[in-house]
């Protein structure tokens, strides 16, 4: 072996021959110069090693730097393998053409440097020329970058993966060079085939020249924006979209013939210079509309694909050139919530003329039918009313009645036009008109009507004989309630949840043994809302009523009179998926009076009393008119009046437990007459529309029971807690009472 163990910089001239290996060692460069012969091969374990396809021989094993200083052309069949790097310098070029795999990458400083996907290795610092000169496909995964231009020569395919960004540009002179956004950079003369494989949205900048194929693969979109015009080779969209410019690159241009194929489409706000179309031609919306300088051609089993900008407006394509539409062919008219009804709408303007008609007419709208037109040089589109009937396209009563009311609005009602405008989905029909009901007015009127509050803080007081040992005629009071309730929803309304909480206050005068009349006030917090739709209701009720209690021996009469003033403050969300969502205020005012009346026969026996019980609740409601606020869809809601009776049967049990505590419990059956759902009359603001939507459904028939205990706590004050339920006809609310008395 030669060693040259150089330290510094030194020039070799001699003619190294025989069989043995050259080793470079040391940090400083060696430079050969000579025409060496030798055939043992190259090793460089430190510092440079410089020569050229004369001076270097045999294998290289390139484990620091070597350097082709190539002011001649030559080639290189030796294979570099190692942990160093291969630089390129001169002007001359370099063909490397063996199988290499040294792991330092590669500077081509001067010259050219050339290769394929098998000899060139690593990464690539191109400030010169790279060529590519690929006989066999390969795929070249390292990143290129540098001030130079990158060359593909071969009928070979060369895919390009890494994330590249040499500023030479690009040029393509044989076979299949394939890449995307990310790998293929600067302008691109292609005189051969050109393949964008993009699998993702990407923008290409570049400008292309040349007459070669440009063909698009890939699912994703290659959006161009550069003025291509003396680009004249053919451009074929197989896979994914080409858009070529945008509304905010109108110039982009592509100068030759675009194919689009079964699976591509053809997009952009720029021009071709003319079109086969086999796939779809996407116009108008964010992309815009292309234009075509020669002739287009929709053949069978393509697609126009028409999506309204801004205001409804469509650009038409406009053809320099004459326009065919085959038979077979579609025209795809995708929803705007926008769109102009009623108003015919350009979608192709041909300047050597039209022939042809679109076999289908596709629409996603529910209510809307698009109408074609064709005339000599153009053909457009009308969208009007279709046959489908609203009510007949939704199921429960509120959603029938609404949908009869919006249907028989004028057709330039601004909530009319948004209906019509829903997707062709019937869950989003249904959603819309279930939303526009305001069925969630009537199911808080069943919160009020069902509500009991103030006589249910009197009912907990007088509960049992604890009281009876209090020293003193006169008693005040005062009691909390929680009472969480959920009503199922039915085959027209939906399930309503509600918070019923409140405080109410009381004072009483005792006559004689057994007998008490009283006076109570309170005040409640009712909170409603349905989960399916977000409406919900703000209730604040300020309660004043009367009571009284009277015992004989062993039969006992309770009854209360309530007198409640409510305001609501109501929040309803309206849904138009795709189209409108809204949210509606409104505040209005109601009044009540409900009228409780219980007798009970008491069983008395020691330390305990059994007592058989028969009660009714009668409730008249009475609730203004009012007008809702925040949009297009405002209801104007009626005035309204309501009622809702119930009758319990039931037993309630006293058990003594020492002389300061008290178990009662109560069970029974509730029993609802009459409606038990509620109806409001309302219509759209602003028009002569009105319909009446039905509420929630209260139970007809449900458990109810109460356990609790009374304490006294001094000989003039007593501790009531208890738990209340009621369950039955998908209605169930579970809470509590605390009930604290004092008497004087």
């Amino acid at each position: 072996a030669l060693v040259f163990n150089q330290t510094t910089g030194g020039v070799y001239a001699g003619a190294v021959s025989g069989t043995g290996s050259l080793e470079k060692t040391g940090s400083g460069v060696l430079q050969l110069l000579g025409a060496n012969t030798y055939t043992g091969g190259t090793v460089i374990s430190a510092g440079s090693l410089v020569g050229n396809t004369t001076s270097l021989q045999g294998d290289v094993v390139d484990n620091a730097t070597l350097i082709f200083d190539q002011a001649s052309d030559g080639v290189f069949a030796g294979v570099v393998s190692g942990t160093g790097s291969v630089i390129k310098q001169g002007a001359g070029a370099l063909t490397l053409v063996a199988p290499n795999t040294y792991s330092g990458g590669t500077t081509i400083a001067s010259g050219s440097l050339i290769g394929t996907t098998d000899s060139l290795q690593g990464n690539i610092v191109d400030n010169a020329v790279l060529v590519f000169d690929q006989a066999t496909d390969g795929t070249y995964a390292g990143n290129v970058t540098g001030s130079g231009v990158l060359v593909k020569n071969g009928t070979g395919t060369l895919t390009l993966d890494g994330v590249n960004g040499y500023l030479g540009g690009t040029t393509v002179n044989a076979g299949t060079l394939v890449g995307n956004t990310a790998s293929l950079q600067g302008d691109i003369t292609n005189n051969s085939t050109l393949t964008f494989l993009q699998n993702s949205a990407g923008s290409y900048a570049g400008r292309l020249f040349g007459v070669g194929r440009f063909i698009k693969l890939g699912t994703g979109t290659l959006l161009l924006t550069a003025n291509s015009s003396t680009f004249t080779g053919p451009t074929e969209v197989n896979a994914g979209t080409l858009s070529v410019g945008n509304l905010a690159n109108p110039g982009a241009v592509l100068g030759g013939p675009v194919t689009v194929g079964p699976g591509g489409t053809l997009a952009g706000s720029g021009s071709v210079g003319s079109l086969v179309s086999s796939g779809t031609v996407a116009i108008g919306g964010a992309g815009g509309t292309i234009s075509v300088g020669g002739n287009a051609t929709f053949a069978p089993g393509s697609t126009l694909q028409v999506t309204p900008g801004d205001g409804g407006v469509v650009t038409p394509v406009a053809v320099g050139g004459a326009a065919s539409v085959a038979t077979g062919t579609t025209l795809a008219l995708v929803r705007a919530t926008d769109l102009p009804l009623f108003t015919e709408i350009p979608v192709i303007s041909a300047g050597g003329g039209l022939t042809g008609q679109f076999t289908n007419v596709i629409s996603d709208y529910a209510f809307i039918e698009p109408d074609v037109s064709t005339t000599a040089t153009g053909l457009s589109v009308t969208f009007g009313r279709n046959t489908v009937g609203m009510v007949d396209a939704v199921t429960t009563p509120n959603q029938q009645s609404t949908a009869a009311a919006v249907d028989g609005l004028p057709n330039t009602s601004p909530i009319y036009q948004a209906v019509v405008r829903l997707p062709d989905d019937p869950e989003a029909v249904r959603t819309a008109f279930a939303s526009l009901s305001g069925e969630s007015h009537a199911s808080t009127a069943t919160a009020l009507l069902d509500s009991r509050f103030l006589y249910s803080g009197i009912a907990n007081h007088l509960r049992g004989d604890s009281q009876d040992t209090l020293v003193g005629d006169t008693m005040v009071w005062i009691t909390g309630r929680s009472l969480p309730t959920r009503v199922d929803g039915d085959a027209n309304a939906v399930s309503v949840r509600r918070e019923d909480n409140g405080v109410m206050a009381g004072a009483e005068r005792r006559f004689g043994e057994r007998s008490v009349v009283g006076i109570a006030v309170g005040n409640q917090d009712i909170e409603s809302w349905s989960r399916e739709w977000g409406d919900r209701a703000d209730v604040d009720g300020t309660h004043a009523g009367v009571y009284g209690r009277a015992d004989w021996s062993a039969f006992s009469l309770q009854g209360a009179v309530d007198y409640a003033s409510y305001r609501v403050d109501s929040t309803r969300r309206v849904m138009l998926p795709g189209v409108l969502e809204e949210r509606m205020d409104s505040r209005y005012d109601a009044t009540a009076v409900t009228v409780s009346l219980e007798a009970a026969w008491n069983l008395r026996t020691e330390g305990a009393v059994y007592s058989p019980f028969i009660a009714a609740d009668y409730t008249r409601l009475k609730t203004d008119g009012f007008t809702e606020r925040g949009g297009i869809s405002a209801l104007s809601v009626d005035s309204a009046s309501d009622t809702f009776s119930t009758a319990t049967l039931g037993v309630r049990g006293d058990w003594d437990l020492g002389q300061k505590a008290a178990l009662y419990a109560s069970a029974g059956w509730r029993h609802a007459f009459g409606d038990r759902s509620v109806q409001r009359s309302a219509g759209f603001v602003g028009t002569a529309s009105e319909f009446s939507v039905q509420s929630v459904t209260l139970a007809k028939n449900a458990a109810i029971g109460e356990l609790g205990v009374s304490l006294i706590t001094s000989p003039r004050s007593r501790l009531a807690l208890s738990l209340q339920g009621l369950s039955g006809d998908g209605q169930t609310a579970y809470g509590g009472q605390v009930t604290w008395g004092v008497s004087f």
